[in-house]
């Protein structure tokens, strides 16, 4: 793993500490919170129906793994399974088409956490995942764009936090931006396409979101902010103090998931 310079106790493996026992463990808890769909079946297809056609000339096949579900709409909050699912299928549909909620919502808790070591950016860009998550109406693809944060340290380093890489498969949330484009990106096509932003630019581009959707962001975005700072405050400690503390890190999950579902509650209650 790349070295950085940090001060003394804030080294390359202390970051990937953080993301990993926080940063997308935090989220988890949020995605869970606003998951909108009742799950009422599931299914793996058999390898032999999943092979794209890929290349210019479309003469490759590769293989991933689709999942089959179907559902209903209840709301944010009140999604479910009905059907028994492993964590991995779970991981994968909860984290599904969420890849521009999360820097949303999750944007100035990272943010806070590379404060002064790095710069923090959402970047959106091809991928060709491993597995793919589809609904009735969808219909796979060769490459989807996909939104991640791009995480540049002081000494220009550059490093991918994808807090959805459930829903493709992927084997990590942190990885180095070369390691993830090679592992996950065809170069000869993907690597003119990206779009970078800034993170408070990013908050105010939602297109055409549905109204809803948009005030649950901005809300949850605020008030999990607000949660952090005063959990961090009351404790008197910094993330990066707090990191190795499991019974901390439990008691801020445990916060920050009631705080999500209050959102989520008085939004429904109007």
């Amino acid at each position: 793993m790349p070295s950085f310079i940090f001060p003394p106790s804030f080294t390359a493996a202390h970051f990937e500490r953080v993301v990993k026992q926080f940063v997308e463990p935090a989220w988890q808890e949020v995605a869970e919170a606003i998951y909108p769909v009742i799950i009422t079946s599931c299914r793996e297809l058999p390898e032999a129906e999943c092979k794209m056609p890929i290349g210019a000339g479309r003469q490759r096949l590769e293989s991933r793994r689709v999942l089959q579900v179907d559902g209903q709409w209840a709301g944010p909050g009140r999604g479910m399974a009905t059907v028994l699912l492993n964590p991995e299928v779970t991981r994968a549909i909860l984290n599904r088409n969420a890849c521009e909620a999360a820097p949303k919502i999750m944007g100035p808790i990272v943010e806070k956490v590379f404060r002064d070591y790095a710069n923090v950016e959402v970047l959106t860009m091809p991928v060709r995942p491993r597995l793919v998550v589809q609904f009735p109406h969808d219909k796979d693809q060769g490459s989807y764009l996909h939104c991640v944060f791009k995480v540049t340290f002081r000494n220009s380093e550059v490093w991918f936090l994808d807090l959805t890489y459930t829903q493709f498969g992927f084997e990590s949330c942190w990885a180095p931006q070369r390691e993830y484009r090679g592992l996950y990106q065809n170069w000869v096509f993907d690597k003119d396409q990206d779009f970078c932003r800034p993170l408070d630019a990013n908050y105010k581009m939602y297109g055409n979101l549905p109204a809803d959707d948009r005030q649950l962001n901005d809300l949850l975005r605020e008030s999990l902010r607000a949660e952090f700072s005063r959990f961090r405050r009351e404790r008197g400690k910094n993330i990066h103090q707090m990191v190795d503390n499991g019974q901390e890190l439990r008691a801020l999950f445990r916060e920050l998931r009631r705080c999500a579902d209050e959102v989520v509650a008085d939004l429904a209650h109007g």
